[in-house]
């Protein structure tokens, strides 16, 4: 008789472990579509980032301004013959207007004469590319010192109408801008990146160009602009 009961307990066990590995066995059956779920959409996503940045190094190199202005936010510096080297626009601006030249009365610059304050010492002509967002500079600081020293400012743009006017009311902005579709002005003043600005005297002669395309440029923290001034 204990040998019957020893059997049956040892029955009993036995049946309550495979029913706890059956259990086990159906858990691990729930679980691994979910792993499998989990792992697939890992894969998507970096894939997804894994394109995004291939195609991210394929535009960089094409972006001369994005380009410069990661270099110039990099911790380190390098010789100054390389950092020459690096700088997209080195070549080009050599080819920019002399000081001395003469904003013709003439086409788009009829309309900037037209529109710019009067009775200023200078006229600082602000170009700021097709009206994007990431236009890295601050144009209220702009504003704000143009008035203090007692210089009108105005902006150009290869954007239309409309973008120009929304983008204006959007930096809180009470300055004029001409609206360069035609790309007229951008040739003439060899404007090669957004931000580049130009000092105009009274005549409306030429003084002073921005040459340092870097982000947040602030022609008024220039010793060379402010020389200009006599500050």
């Amino acid at each position: 008789m204990f040998q019957k009961q020893s059997l049956s307990a040892t029955t009993s066990v036995v049946e309550g472990n495979a029913s706890v590995a059956s259990k086990g066995g159906e858990a691990e059956v729930g679980a691994t579509p979910v792993r499998n779920s989990r792992s697939r959409y890992r894969t998507l996503l970096l894939l997804l980032f894994g394109t995004e940045g291939i195609v991210f190094l394929w535009l960089l190199p094409q972006d001369k301004v994005t380009l410069y202005r990661l270099r110039s936010a990099l911790p380190f510096r390098s010789s100054p013959v390389v950092s020459s080297s690096q700088n997209p626009y080195l070549s080009a601006m050599k080819n920019d207007p002399k000081l001395g030249t003469l904003l013709l009365p003439t086409g788009i610059g009829t309309v900037v004469r037209r529109v710019a304050p009067k009775r200023v010492r200078y006229t600082l002509l602000g170009y700021v590319g097709n009206c994007a967002s990431c236009l890295n500079v601050n144009l209220k600081a702009w504003q704000a010192e143009a008035k203090a020293h007692d210089i009108g400012l105005v902006l150009f743009t290869t954007a239309p109408p409309l973008v120009a006017q929304t983008f204006v009311k959007g930096q809180d902005l009470q300055v004029p801008i001409v609206c360069d579709i035609q790309g007229d002005l951008v040739k003439q003043l060899k404007a090669l990146w957004p931000g580049r600005c130009y000092l105009f005297d009274s005549n409306w002669r030429l003084v002073w160009i921005d040459r340092s395309p870097g982000p947040q440029y602030d022609p008024f923290g220039d010793a060379t602009f402010r020389a200009v001034l006599g500050k």
